[in-house]
């Protein structure tokens, strides 16, 4: 399926041509919108989608759908994300590199 397949199919708000709105004035291509969608939170993508991922045991439990939408993704990732190996703290209320020293290892209860 297009991006746009997989918009009116499985997302109801906001609506397509809003989508297409953002996309034309940002200049944006169909992965970089992707990007954009995955990254805010109307529409909703993230949290349905990373639900889906985490009850799924096979791919056929992946709507095909979504299947689409995530190999867009993909390839929006892979086309204009560059990977950089750092160290990287989410979500943390203090300087993380006091906090945290080369070699701890800890995790939240929320990810286990």
């Amino acid at each position: 399926y297009t991006l746009e397949e997989f918009y009116k199919a499985r997302i109801e708000y906001p609506t397509w041509a809003d989508m297409l709105a953002v996309k034309g004035e940002r200049n944006w291509t169909n992965e970089e919108l992707a990007m954009y969608m995955y990254t805010t939170e109307a529409p909703l993508i993230y949290r349905p989608m990373n639900k889906m991922m985490r009850e799924a045991t096979q791919l056929s439990d992946i709507d095909p759908h979504w299947q689409s939408y995530i190999a867009i993704l993909r390839d929006g990732l892979w086309g204009y994300a560059t990977y950089v190996d750092v160290s990287t703290f989410r979500g943390v209320e203090c300087d993380a590199g006091d906090a945290l020293k080369v070699g701890e290892e800890g995790g939240l209860p929320s990810f286990t």
